[in-house]
């Protein structure tokens, strides 16, 4: 059974029609002369609202009403785009590219807001991740820019890894695969002491501030005699300050505390015997975990703390200290 359109022939065979085509290779088959475009539309004769499934000089495309909604299209061999309201959207290159925002990705994801890209991932001999800005540029692992400034990470011969700012790569800092650290500028603590952690005596929880010694085993506890040459230092995290640096941080199986050595700490004193004002040097007080004023200089040879950077005109408190134990 076949049968003829003005436009070409209609025809069936084994189950199968052709419209334009007298041999049908599937079971619907649509094919168009070379001055015309073969396909299938759906369309409102109300408006111009249509689904087009065709082949034409430009290549396969299945459109949503292009105009204004969905079309996707594969343009003569250069991959698969996808339109909306006339901008393309979406591609997918012949080679495996993915373009979102840009119809010619550089990398195997490219996404840009028109001219700006805002991500860049490859996997090339240059960069492997890029994030808003141009083209990868350096041998960087990752690179982080905006219109300011453009940051890069990169995999160095050795396997290290080193942070710089592109346009002063010898400002870095680096970490090899040693775990060794290389700062070319000054480190910049918000910190306010250099904290080393040591055992403890038994298993009491001990505050911040508080004063300790030494013991015979080289553990620490809460200082209990007054101008004690065996004192290390104040428990640091008191008050408003944190340490900057932690020295000697490991697991262990003892309680550990972090030891302010260097720097501005809070430390419990006693100021029941002598008022304390700002620049007194401090040593260990009968009180426990406390810090008295130096009334004795002979005495606190060995056993000063540090100098108080606040007073207290009585009784017991919290106060900032300087540690410079002497």
């Amino acid at each position: 059974m076949g049968g003829w359109l003005s436009n070409g022939s209609f025809t069936t065979t084994n189950d199968s029609v052709g419209i334009g085509s007298t041999s049908p290779a599937m079971r619907l088959h649509v094919e168009g002369t070379s001055d015309q475009a073969s396909g299938l539309i759906m369309k409102r004769s109300d408006n111009n609202k249509f689904m087009r499934l065709g082949v034409g000089s430009s290549g396969v495309a299945l459109d949503f009403d292009p105009s204004s909604y969905l079309s996707i299209q594969n343009n003569d061999g250069m991959g698969i785009g996808g339109w909306f309201n006339g901008t393309e959207l979406l591609r997918v290159t012949a080679d495996g590219k993915l373009g979102i925002g840009t119809p010619k990705p550089a990398g195997k994801l490219d996404i840009a807001d028109q001219s700006s890209r805002m991500l860049f991932v490859d996997i090339l001999s240059t960069a492997a991740l890029y994030v808003l800005n141009s083209a990868p540029s350096s041998s960087a692992a990752l690179i982080l820019a905006n219109d300011q400034k453009e940051w890069h990470l990169q995999i160095d011969g050795t396997g290290g890894l080193k942070l710089f700012e592109s346009s002063a790569p010898s400002s870095s800092v680096g970490v090899d695969t040693a775990g060794n650290l290389t700062v070319t500028g000054d480190v910049l603590l918000t910190g306010a002491d250099c904290v080393e952690e040591f055992d403890v005596v038994g298993n009491e929880v001990l505050e911040p501030g508080t004063v300790m010694v030494i013991d015979d085993d080289g553990a620490l506890q809460k200082s209990q005699e007054a101008y004690d040459k065996r004192v290390a230092g104040v428990i640091s995290g008191a008050g408003e300050y944190r340490h900057g640096l932690v020295l000697d941080k490991r697991p262990s199986e003892k309680a550990r505390v972090p030891l302010a050595l260097v720097g501005k700490v809070y430390c419990k004193v006693d100021a029941e015997h002598s008022s304390i004002e700002v620049g007194d040097l401090l040593t260990t007080s009968s009180t426990e975990g406390h810090a008295m004023k130096v009334a004795d200089p002979q005495k606190a040879f060995g056993a000063v703390i540090g100098k108080a950077l606040k007073p207290l005109d009585r009784g017991l408190g919290l106060i900032p200290i300087l540690v410079a134990l002497q």
